[in-house]
């Protein structure tokens, strides 16, 4: 009797350890499926609901009795292929952020508790300021203004600004663009520019720069906007 219940038992410890290794193959198997239908890429929504999202989800984190926001406004940013790949959030009285579209939103990992949104933002302009403008290489400053030829108001004083360079130029409802610097050294460099005829214009030195002729390969005037890639930034 002993050797049949061995036999038994022996038996039935088979069959739960292929049956698991079966749902374990099964699940290998399947799971990029599964993965994939639990995740959303960029291109399944319209420039107007990508805005939409923006918008709700800006008001859900930024948006409260605790800040100084009134109100605010998003608008899609563009590179020098006219691909929407950034968006603008100009708030109300002052500041602004930039948000980065990713290509995947990657939800199915919501199912651990982690979060990979499309939306990630940058770091805020308003309590940090910019200033505008023009590169002079000949110029002699010391780093971190070196080849900088700051622009001054009337009384002497650097001009500083709260408000994004689309606004403060008076294109606020003009189509927008946000150009990547493409110099060796030139991490989170952008330029924020808008487009005239086949030209763009350089809004922090209102100069223009001809992206056909390589532009972007030679130093501009750029502001610095880091995308951090920390969930904490994701929106």
């Amino acid at each position: 009797m002993k050797k049949i219940c061995s036999f038994n038992c022996n038996s039935k410890v088979d069959i739960i350890t292929k049956f698991i290794l079966l749902i374990l193959i099964l699940s290998i198997l399947l799971s990029p499926f599964v993965l994939a239908g639990c995740s959303q890429k960029s291109s399944d929504f319209t420039e107007e609901e990508h805005i939409q999202r923006v918008t709700e989800r800006i008001e859900k984190s930024m948006m409260s009795e605790s800040t100084e926001y009134t109100d605010f406004t998003v608008s899609p940013l563009y590179d020098k292929n006219d691909k929407l790949n950034y968006f603008l959030v100009e708030f109300d009285p002052y500041g602004f952020i930039f948000v980065l579209l990713r290509e995947k939103e990657q939800s199915f990992l919501s199912c651990f508790g982690i979060t990979s949104s499309m939306y990630r933002v940058s770091n805020l302009y308003g309590k940090e300021t910019w200033s505008p403008y023009t590169i002079d290489e000949t110029n002699s400053q010391p780093y971190p203004d070196t080849d900088k030829i700051w622009k001054y108001d009337d009384n002497g004083n650097k001009i500083e600004y709260k408000r994004s360079p689309y606004f403060v130029t008076g294109n606020d409802n003009t189509k927008k663009y946000l150009l990547a610097s493409e110099t060796e050294s030139s991490g989170a460099q952008y330029i924020c520019a808008i487009k005239e005829g086949e030209k763009f214009i350089n809004l922090i030195s209102m100069e223009e720069i001809d992206v056909a002729e390589g532009a972007l390969s030679q130093k501009q005037a750029t502001l610095y906007i880091h995308f951090i890639a920390d969930k904490r930034f994701d929106l």
